[in-house]
């Protein structure tokens, strides 16, 4: 429990570091948690997101080519993150930008970076670009996207 709440606590203050007062006018704004596992060279993640234009279950892979940063330090990496459920919407962001390793008091991967919309069942979201978060601690994750 106290990881959630630490998680929360950090989540509450980087989204409204980074998204201010703009967010409530995005065409995309989506949120969510779950879990995560991470390896060598990625971080896998997955749960259930809500928010606009869609909502639902969420997968992704942050990618590090050149592996994990350690604590401290921070990597250039790629994240794929699809979100929908079955038979409703779906979009998929890809994202350029890095990942960091800090400690809270866990170990924590951040990966901020730019996304667009590499994939979506309705046309108009093909174009929505916008601002993409991934953290994993300690097997939880959440992500976040606003545009």
């Amino acid at each position: 429990m106290r990881t959630l709440t630490t998680l929360a606590a950090v989540t509450a203050a980087t989204t409204l570091a980074i998204a201010g007062p703009a967010a409530a006018s995005s065409r995309l704004s989506l949120a969510g948690t779950g879990a995560s596992t991470v390896d060598a060279t990625s971080v896998v993640v997955s749960g259930e997101v809500s928010g606009t234009p869609v909502s639902g279950a969420y997968a992704g892979t942050v990618t590090v080519p050149g592996g994990v940063p350690a604590v401290g330090e921070c990597a250039p990496a790629s994240a794929d993150l699809r979100v929908g459920d079955a038979g409703g919407p779906t979009i998929t962001l890809h994202s350029d930008g890095e990942v960091c390793s800090t400690i809270v008091p866990w170990v924590l991967q951040d990966f901020r970076g730019r996304f667009e919309v590499t994939d979506s069942s309705r046309r108009g979201w093909r174009s929505i670009r916008g601002f993409l978060e991934v953290r994993a601690l300690n097997g939880l994750s959440d992500v976040y996207a606003t545009s």
